[in-house]
């Protein structure tokens, strides 16, 4: 399982569209290597558990600093494009975007 998380995850990376839903591909995994870790938690003793939910929550607060401060650190050494890997600049108005195509074959 983790295998293959880890390949997918490694895989859709280096593509050079980055859509959204090129996540889902490795999401299933990493719900079953969760479900498993859970499952040898509850059954574990209590003093294991104790030193569980310690590093559990050092874990969270520190993915939750990442997701907070990310933006950030990223956003003052690359632009929105590198990051998302396509998306269009903040110069590009929505507007612009949506419109149609004009034919050109009129």
């Amino acid at each position: 399982m983790g295998a293959s998380a880890v390949s997918a995850f490694v895989f859709y990376s280096f593509s050079s569209s980055k859509l959204p839903n090129y996540a889902l591909v490795f999401i299933p995994p990493l719900a079953v290597l969760i479900a498993l870790w859970f499952d040898e938690q509850f059954d574990a003793a209590p003093v294991a558990r104790r030193a569980s939910r310690v590093s559990t929550t050092a874990l969270l607060a520190v993915g939750a600093a990442v997701l907070i401060a990310g933006p950030h650190v990223l956003g003052y050494g690359l632009s929105a494009r590198e990051i998302l890997g396509g998306v269009p600049s903040g110069t590009a108005d929505v507007v612009e975007l949506l419109l149609p195509v004009p034919s050109r074959c009129a």
